[in-house]
Formats: C-alpha cells, structure tokens, sequence
C-alpha cells in the first residue's frame, strides 16, 4: 500500500512493484485544481504504471477498503 502515489517517488515504486510481480495498491488524496483534480484521470494513469488500485484518501481508508470495489481485503 503506497500513499501519496501520485508523485514522482510514487511511481516509480508502482512501477517497480510491478516489475516484481507485486500487487501496488497506489492511495491518493483528491485534489479540487491542478493535474490531480480528476480522480478517474489519475486513477488511469496509476494503473497503467501498474497500480492494482487505486483509492481515494478521504480520511477514513477503513471505510474505503470495506466499502469500495472489493467488501474484504482477503479478496485482492
């Protein structure tokens, strides 16, 4: 799990997960302006280097990773 994926360090560790034939689970906070304002464009581009998922810092990852595409993480 990588917070903070949307910058450079954080790509390169993606992409170096992936390389390793790990699973990189990318955490990223929105942003209302600039690049990072699009969460469905970032969340693109972190999968294409070779995020497995992305999810949204919204303050609470519990309810996220409960909630969100998969209800367990035993399921990723």
């Amino acid at each position: 799990m990588l917070n903070g994926a949307t910058g450079t360090v954080g790509a390169a560790i993606i992409q170096l997960c992936s390389l390793l034939k790990l699973r990189a689970v990318a955490v990223v906070r929105r942003h209302e302006r600039g690049p990072n304002a699009d969460f469905d464009k970032v969340s693109d581009r972190l999968k294409n280097l070779g995020a497995a998922e992305v999810l949204p810092d919204e303050g609470n990852l519990r309810r996220v990773l409960y909630t969100g595409p998969h209800t367990t993480p035993s399921a990723w």
